[in-house]
This record gives C-alpha cells, structure tokens and sequence, in this order.
C-alpha cells in the first residue's frame, strides 16, 4: 500500500513539472531579429499620414494643390528599420502656385530629403525610419521648383532682346517681361539681334542657355521675323531665310526637344507684327502667318503651349483704329524722326510684354499665379 502511494505521488509531481515548463518553452521563442523590418507599420510615407505596413511603404507626394489638377506620386521612401536608416524620401508633387512642396524625412535617422515638388502645394513631408523601428518624421517641405523661385529663358531676336540706355529709346518686349511677374520669377532674356531659330542654336547660345536652366524652369521662344527674310545673308553667307513648313519647324523642334530634356517648360510665342498699316489708315496687316501657324502645328504636336503675340498685338493695334498713333507711341522712331518698320520703341515693348504675360497666364495656371496685379 505505501508502495502504490509513493508511485501515485511521483506521478502527480512528474505531471505538474511538466504543466508548469510549457510557457516556459513558448517565452524561449520571442528570439528578436536583425533583419530590416516596417517598424511596426509606424514608418508611414508621408500621403496624408497613412501609415505603411511594408518596408518599402515610401513617401507619396499627394495630391497638388491649385494650378493644374494633376497629382504625382514621389518615390519610394524605403523605411527599413532594425539597424538601417530610412531610405530617400520621394519628389513632391506638381501643380500649385504655393511655396509648401513637400522635402521629406529630413531627420538623418529618417533617410534622405525627398525632392521638391514641381509646384509648390504638392505632397506632404515624408516620413523616413529610424533604427529604433519607428518612423521618424521629415521636417516640413521646402517650395518646389514650379511654385518659386524659377528662371524665364527668352532665345528670340531684335524684338524681344534688351536694350540698355538706348539714346532713342528703343526696347524689346524680354526687358519688360520681369516687371509683370512677381519677385518668385526670374527672367533672363538671352535675346539678340539679327538671329534666326537656326543661328541662335549654330552660335551655342541655346546650348549655353539650357546649361544655365534647372528643372521646373521655363523657356520661351520667339523667331520668325528674320526667318522670313529671303535676301539677307550673313557674313559667313548662310542666308537668313527658312522655309516655314520646312527648316523653320526643324529648328523650332530642336527648342522643344533641348528643353524637355532638361525638364523646361517650352513656350512658344510667334512673333509681333510689322509697322504695315492696312490702306483704312486704321488696321494691321500681319506678315508672319505662315510661322505662327508652324510654331502651333508644332506645338500641338509637341505638347507645347503657344502664347500667340502676333494676334494679340494686331489685335491691339487695330482696336486703336489709328495707325499713327502706333507710328507715334508704338513703333520705334528713328533719330532722323523716321518711323522703323520693324522694331519697337520703349512704350511699344512694354505693351508686348503686358500682352506676352497675358498670354503666359492663359497657357500656364502656374504663371498665372505669379502675375502682378
């Protein structure tokens, strides 16, 4: 009898050791690890504060506000957490006129700033990881380059370059551009006399001007005037003349294509009118039609906006109803008191510009925004 208790005895303490080692056994299986994980789904990417649960959850620039409604996502933010830092923090978004464009996860534990957005309202700050797990949140976005501070480019001719203390007053429409635009936009006209689309590119200068550009810049082109000059030469003997259906549109491409490639906006503007007054003594002729309509055939085949000053200006002139008064106080005026025929004096210039920066307004909601009052 006391044999059969002591056995009962030990089989009870045997299953009671055996009950108490089973937790015991699942504690031993919480082994941390150090692979790279999502940090407890708290490393979020920064689009309106959602909070990724993959490691590659990265910043999303959100959706732009103001100017064109067209929302770009950034590029992945890799939060990576358990002993790395975050990743690069993605571009913000395109479209607004405000300067609040999204740099995401400044913080050095929290990756790399993303880009600025293209216009200054896109995308939210993004969030890098860092190595404790967590996502550490990037410091406030910085403008994008499309909200300001951005460059306008001129390349054009005569009509558009600037003229510093000219004794008769003579001025292109590129000098008074700036003083329609706001302080965010620079302008930088590289304009110069007696060049066609085909000698601004032979002479380096759009290169050296693209050189010059960053991304989210603008560019604005305008020849015509003295590609349509069928005797001038240069010294070297190149002709002036470009057929406009033809090697015009060739040249003009390469305008298009340069500033695509450097991420500018091209813009074409066909060029103003002649001092050619209609026999009613009240309305314009207008002697470039076959470039303006080659820079738009081509501009709608590039995708590139058209401010078309040519219109615009004769429009201008001839709601006048006086074309003396634009021989008085719009065409340039000699210093033998003889009116020129192609040029513009310094009040003419300056209503081009006014005219021109309409335009930009109607081609760009960007620009738009950056228009003085």
């Amino acid at each position: 009898m006391t044999r059969a208790l002591v056995s009962l005895s030990r089989f009870w303490l045997v299953l009671v050791l055996a009950s108490a080692a089973v937790p015991l056994a699942c504690q031993g299986e919480a082994a941390t690890s150090d692979e790279p994980n999502d940090g407890g789904g708290d490393a979020s990417g920064g689009s309106d504060g959602q909070t990724g649960g993959r490691p590659d959850a990265g910043f999303d620039a959100g959706t732009a506000t103001g100017g064109r409604p067209t929302s770009l996502t950034g590029g992945s933010a890799v939060s990576e957490t358990g002993g790395r830092s975050g990743g690069t923090g993605g571009a913000g978004g395109r479209g607004g006129a405000t300067s609040t464009a999204g740099t995401g996860g400044a913080d050095p534990n929290g990756g790399r700033a993303g880009a600025g957005g293209m216009a200054g309202g896109g995308g939210a700050a993004g969030r890098g990881a860092s190595p404790g797990g967590r996502g550490g949140t990037g410091s406030g976005g910085s403008g994008g380059t499309r909200g300001g501070p951005f460059t306008i480019f001129i390349a054009g001719d005569s009509t558009v370059q600037t003229y510093v203390n000219s004794a008769i007053h003579q001025g292109g429409w590129g000098q008074f551009l700036a003083a329609e635009l706001d302080a965010a936009v620079k302008v930088d006209n590289r304009a110069i006399g007696g060049r066609t689309s085909r000698r601004f590119i032979e002479e380096d200068r759009l290169r050296d001007l693209l050189s010059a550009s960053r991304p989210g810049d603008y560019l604005l082109v305008q020849f015509g005037t003295n590609d349509s000059n069928k005797t001038a030469t240069y010294d070297d003997g190149e002709p002036y003349y470009l057929d406009p259906a033809t090697a015009f549109r060739t040249w003009m491409q390469q305008y298009a294509d340069g500033a695509a490639s450097r991420g500018v906006h091209a813009i074409f503007v066909t060029p103003p009118p002649r001092n050619s007054c209609r026999d009613d003594g009240l309305s314009f002729n207008y002697s470039f039609t076959a470039y303006a309509n080659a820079m738009k055939d081509l501009a709608a085949a590039a995708q590139v906006p058209v401010v078309d000053l040519g219109k615009a200006a004769v429009d201008y002139l001839d709601a006048k109803k006086d074309c003396s008064w634009a021989s008085k106080s719009f065409f340039l005026v000699r210093a033998d008191g003889t009116v020129d025929g192609t040029h513009f004096q310094e009040n003419g210039a300056s209503i081009l510009a006014s005219l021109v920066a309409q335009g930009l307004a109607m081609a760009d909601p960007v620009l738009a925004a950056h228009l003085r009052p």
